[in-house]
């Protein structure tokens, strides 16, 4: 009997080693669908249906969005709202956790990665605390030192710091602290730092939407509803919703070098 108390710690051992593996197991597996975002929690938090309208409440791997009170929370939104609206979205899952979140990277009709588009263009940080990807992290290097999105801050407070504490500051471009609040109406602006990759005419080009001037309103076309260059025809003829196809082969446009 004096050797029950050590028998019971080491079946209790072996049956929590046990569990913990099978949690594990349990909560680790890949699979990838096709669907379409049937709602915005987050810029990096969204429901997903699938084709058999099945729904996937999924947290975007590897990456944190500012939060809700954080500048820059409604443009990330506004970015993956504006890529991604009835859309076709390959979601390439790999775990979940105990809050029913499927972790997964998302990919657009081109084949981009959402994850790192909204990285790429500062509108999240890289999670290195779950994610020692290279390429995560050199996108983020550079749209630090370009100033893109919340880089413009010289120090913006990360999302895992500000759950923990909402009275946190952010330090702004004009060298003033200032409370951290829910940011005022969106300003027209541009994630572009010069002319990027713009995108060649493909299968894909004639169900992605890109945004126009109407007739007589220039000769671009935007990759964003709130390019600055685009606000210039609000006053003008207006904004008009077109195909990337159409914009290129009916309207002549090209892509704007401040959104590409």
């Amino acid at each position: 009997m004096k050797h029950l108390p050590r028998l019971l710690g080491q079946l209790v051992l072996v049956l929590t080693l046990w569990v913990a593996t099978a949690h594990t197991t349990a909560h680790r597996q890949t699979f990838h669908f096709t669907g379409k975002i049937v709602k915005m929690h987050d810029a990096d938090i969204m429901t997903i249906r699938d084709d058999k309208q099945i729904e996937f409440l999924i947290r975007l791997k590897w990456i944190d969005c500012p939060d809700s009170g954080q500048p820059f929370y409604n443009d990330a939104k506004d970015m993956v709202t504006g890529y991604c609206l009835n859309k076709d979205l390959v979601v390439k899952c790999d775990s979940h956790d105990l809050h029913g979140r499927t972790f997964a990277e998302v990919f657009l009709p081109d084949g981009r990665s959402l994850n790192r588009e909204l990285v790429k263009f500062g509108y999240a940080w890289h999670w290195k605390r779950y994610s020692d990807d290279k390429d995560y992290a050199d996108l983020e290097a550079k749209a630090r030192m370009q100033g893109r999105g919340l880089w413009q801050y010289d120090n913006p407070v990360p999302p895992w710091v500000y759950r923990r504490d909402d009275t946190v500051k952010a330090f702004n471009p004009r060298s003033t602290f200032v409370v951290s609040t829910e940011p005022k109406k969106r300003e027209w602006v541009s994630i572009g730092t010069g002319r990027q990759s713009a995108p060649e005419l493909s299968a894909a080009s004639k169900t992605t939407d890109v945004f126009i001037c109407k007739e007589g309103g220039g000769n671009l076309y935007h990759r964003i509803s709130y390019c600055k260059e685009l606000g210039k025809c609000e006053g003008t003829s207006g904004m008009a919703k077109t195909s990337h196809y159409n914009a290129v082969k009916l309207y002549g446009r090209r892509a704007c070098a401040a959104c590409y």
